[in-house]
């Protein structure tokens, strides 16, 4: 790598667009993957609550407004282990949480696109607890993302991957191009 430091790339896009799909590709990769999402799933099961989108919503901006807007990006990296050099961050919903990312170390953001349409089908095949089963409630909870700033990180991302009619196969074939290119320019 180009510095001693370590390599986060980190998945932004709206609800379904894909992201999981691209983190896995980093995983394939030699990338540590967390999932800011599954951070806030965890936490809302061990205050006792069923992991609802409606309670994951309220999670995620009570521990933002208590904690700070990269409140969540801070309780996902104390899960990273000591010496990881590659991490993928799968679910970053906010500028605050790049900038905490690229206090750590070197950053690229990944953004992944699809429309609401295809993004609703790929949740309703997902089987996630908080997936949305209708599309005005997959609107409610992309204003809610909107809100905490995921558009700002999307439009600033380094590269976008458009996933309007790709196959999982040939997203995850465009991911692993702009990935492997990222660390031939890092050195590593």
């Amino acid at each position: 790598m180009a510095e001693d430091k370590p390599f986060f790339l980190c998945i932004t896009g709206m609800p379904g667009a894909g992201k999981s799909t691209v983190a896995g590709k980093g995983v394939e990769l030699g990338f540590y993957k967390i999932v800011l999402g599954d951070v806030v799933r965890r936490e809302v099961v061990r205050a006792g609550l069923e992991p609802t989108d409606e309670n994951c919503g309220k999670f995620m901006l009570s521990i933002r407004a208590r904690e700070g807007p990269d409140a969540v990006a801070a309780m996902a990296a104390r899960e990273i282990p000591a010496g990881v050099r590659r991490v993928v961050v799968d679910g970053v919903r906010s500028l605050d949480e790049v900038r905490f990312f690229s206090s750590l170390g070197r950053t690229r953001v990944l953004a992944v696109h699809a429309s609401p349409a295809r993004r609703f089908e790929l949740l309703s095949k997902r089987g996630r607890p908080d997936d949305p089963k209708t599309m005005q409630e997959l609107s409610t909870r992309d204003k809610r993302e909107l809100e905490i700033g995921v558009g700002n990180v999307i439009a600033l991302a380094d590269e976008v991957l458009v996933n309007t009619r790709l196959s999982k196969e040939q997203l995850m074939r465009a991911a692993e191009e702009v990935i492997l290119g990222w660390l031939r320019e890092d050195g590593g």
